[in-house]
Formats: structure tokens, sequence, C-alpha cells
């Protein structure tokens, strides 16, 4: 039996909604658990999964979907997925989905951290002013507007919202490389940078070969390989599914290739890629040419 709650207007990224998932699906009673926003892709996903309602699927793309399979309803009596679904995730949406990204930041004086609510990135700019990057997780409507912010105000970006219209991430590209900075994604879900891990990462040891990524599975199957080989990463740059696309034409890997190729750790780039046109492989084969670091393609 499968049921759906609809919370209109509530976006969250899908690391959060992934982690609320799984708590779920630890509770009594629960078969199987998912959140997602009500996006056309998503909702097929939830068909694909037996997951779907008719409720579900009236739920726009700004709205959160909680679907839920009850494991044995009859054991209960009364029990149905509806009520499953106003009840099982009560706790992890309140802890987990309404609670407001934060900075924490420590006061001399004390050893205990200051914890303050942030409601913009004006906001987290000002509080925090050694930050170089910005990590950008909004429906894709709003983001590109908040990634060209973070440009102007000199930080990288790491744009992990999908359904980015192509003409702005050309536009955010163009902008982010005459800044000297990286625009990683759109759909970006995995990048290390200096040891740090942003979005879906594996730990793995630190290394000389740096990777620029269009996939982050195969960012993090990559990355897997070598460490089991005892090989190590420098730096790894996502840049998103269609950054070798004609329209963006490998802006943000060339961006990636020059910062790797000054980097006096890094001995050797493999290029991660998805489907890349003819054209745009011919334009990168020219531009590695360029480059004094070794540069593979892994596609």
């Amino acid at each position: 039996m499968v049921g759906s709650r609809i919370i209109p207007s509530r976006y969250q990224d899908s690391v959060v909604l992934m982690r609320v998932a799984s708590r779920l699906r630890e509770m009594p009673g629960i078969d199987e658990a998912a959140l997602f926003m009500g996006s056309e892709a998503n909702k097929a996903i939830l068909r694909a999964n037996g997951l779907a309602t008719s409720e579900a699927e009236k739920a726009r793309p700004e709205d959160l979907i909680i679907a839920v399979r009850l494991d044995s309803p009859d054991e209960e009596p009364g029990a149905t997925p509806e009520s499953a679904t106003l009840q099982a995730p009560r706790l992890s949406l309140e802890e987990a989905l309404c609670r407001p990204k934060i900075c924490s930041t420590k006061k001399k004086q004390s050893a205990e951290a200051e914890t303050r609510r942030l409601y913009s990135l004006d906001a987290a700019l000002r509080a925090a002013t050694r930050a170089t990057l910005v990590f950008i997780s909004l429906p894709g409507r709003y983001a590109a507007a908040e990634a060209r912010k973070a440009l102007r105000a000199g930080k990288h970006v790491f744009l992990f919202s999908d359904n980015v219209p192509l003409e702005d991430e050309r536009s955010l590209k163009q902008e982010a490389c005459s800044r000297g900075l990286f625009c990683m994604g759109p759909d970006c879900g995995s990048a290390m940078l200096n040891g740090i891990g942003l979005g879906f990462t594996n730990a793995v040891s630190r290394g000389r070969i740096g990777l620029v990524t269009s996939s982050g599975t195969g960012l993090q199957a990559l990355a897997c390989y070598l460490d089991r080989l005892g090989e190590g990463i420098s730096h790894a740059v996502g840049v998103g599914g269609r950054d070798c696309s004609p329209e963006v034409g490998a802006l943000m890997t060339k961006a990636a290739l020059l910062a790797l190729d000054a980097d006096s750790k890094t001995e050797l780039v493999i290029i991660v890629s998805k489907a890349v046109s003819p054209g745009v492989m011919a334009d990168l084969e020219s531009f590695r040419a360029g480059l004094k670091t070794s540069v593979l393609f892994w596609a």
C-alpha cells in the first residue's frame, strides 16, 4: 500500500532528502520511502519504483513529495500509507527539512560555537568573509541569479542545482572565466578541492592526479579505483554534464585544465566526460596540446 504527502513550496537538495528517506526506511512498518521535488523527472522515478500516487502526480516542481510504501499494513488495524506519510516522517522533517541553513562561528572568549541563522547569500557573505566558495542548491530557476551574485562577489561556485537553463549556464561560465573563478555545474554532484569533498565524495588519498569530470559518479568511481592502485587525487573539478556540449563549449573544462596545469602537485590530468560532440573534442585535443601536464580522456 502506497501513500504520499505533498509539502507545497518546500525546496530541499537531494543530499538532505536522501538522508531523511534513509531514516524513514528504518522505521517499523515502512518497506520503502522516497523524498523528491515534484519535477517530471522525479515523478517518473516514483512511477518506476511503484511509489507514484495521484496526489504526487499533481505536485509542482517546487513542491516536496514524501512517498512511502507500508510493509504490512494489515498488522496494525487502521494503518494506511496516508497516516504513515503524515506521522512517520514528522521527526525527520522537523529536524532535517524545516531547519534553516546555519553558519557556525566560535567566539574567542568561549569554547562553544555560536549558531547564526542566515537567510540570504548576502548575509552569508557578510558573516563568512574568509569564504572563497559558495555552494548553491536551489530550484533551477532561482539558482542562476544567486550563482551570478556569488561570482560578482569574487567567490567560486559549486552549483549543485539542476534544471538551470542552458543559456544561463553558458553566461555564468563566461563570467566565471572572465573573473578567474570556477563555476562548477549546474547539476554538479561531486568535487574535491585541496582535499575537501563537495557534494557526494569518497575518502581517498591525496596524490598527483587531477580529475576534470562531467560525471559525479564517474569522479567517485575513478577516484576510488586510483586509490586502490596506490595513487591519489590532487584536485577533482566537477564541471556539470553539459559543459562539453556545443552550446557551452567546454568552458569550465578548459578553465580546470589551466588551473591543474599550473598546480605543482598535479602530474597527470584525467578528463572524465559524458558524450562529447566531435567539434568540442577536436577543440579540447588542440587545447591540451598547449599544456605542459599530460592529459588523458576517459569517456
